[in-house]
């Protein structure tokens, strides 16, 4: 399970977070108006990764989205475990 202390909204207003639990990764960084969430399967890297294996997210661009991202994440962990 992603704990809340490895999401930080001040690193992801800086740059794009990544990250990996049990056969899944994540990539979370600022869009325009919102935070995009992405996880994808424990391969390759994001960029290497083909489109069609991503499943996106947006949040509300708000320190109070952090909670809800992290439900996400750790709702989508089943979709990658071996």
């Amino acid at each position: 399970m992603i704990r809340k202390e490895e999401l930080s909204y001040p690193f992801i207003k800086k740059e794009p977070l990544t990250g990996s639990f049990q056969g899944m990764r994540y990539h979370i960084s600022m869009g325009k108006d919102c935070i995009r969430a992405c996880t994808y399967p424990d391969r390759f890297c994001f960029v290497k990764t083909p489109e069609e294996e991503k499943c996106f997210q947006e949040f509300p661009d708000s320190p109070d989205s952090m909670p809800a991202i992290l439900e996400w994440l750790n709702g989508r962990i089943a979709f990658y475990q071996k």
